[in-house]
């Protein structure tokens, strides 16, 4: 699957990126870094987002796993939204979806890069 991910390495993937991302995509990852124990659904990504639709912020956020991936070097299957979160599986937490958990060094080169 992914492999480990350095705080430093999301700081300067996210730097050579800064120029190429939306401002949706910034707005996506402050809203993940914002919410509680910076877990949430895509559904309660695309609410704080103004979609109604879970599947526009699923296809931002994966666009934007992709453009990180490729910029790590990871091979294309590699390249999702898996490259910026762990995923808690539907029924293990009492949840009914998929939980998207920001990867901790991902959190950190946020505050390093303050976009937060």
């Amino acid at each position: 699957m992914l492999h480990y991910t350095s705080t430093a390495e999301f700081v300067r993937v996210l730097t050579e990126l800064a120029n190429k991302l939306s401002p949706k995509h910034r707005e996506l990852l402050q809203i993940h870094y914002r919410a509680p124990k910076r877990k949430l659904t895509a559904r309660q990504m695309a609410k704080q987002a103004g979609y109604e639709s879970y599947g526009v912020a699923n296809l931002l956020y994966g666009r934007l796993g992709r453009l990180v991936g490729e910029k790590l070097g990871l091979k294309e299957e590699n390249c999702h939204v898996g490259v910026l979160v762990e995923f808690i599986k539907p029924n293990t937490e009492g949840n009914s979806e998929w939980i998207w958990v920001m990867r901790p060094e991902l959190g950190k080169a946020l505050e390093a890069l303050s976009w937060t």
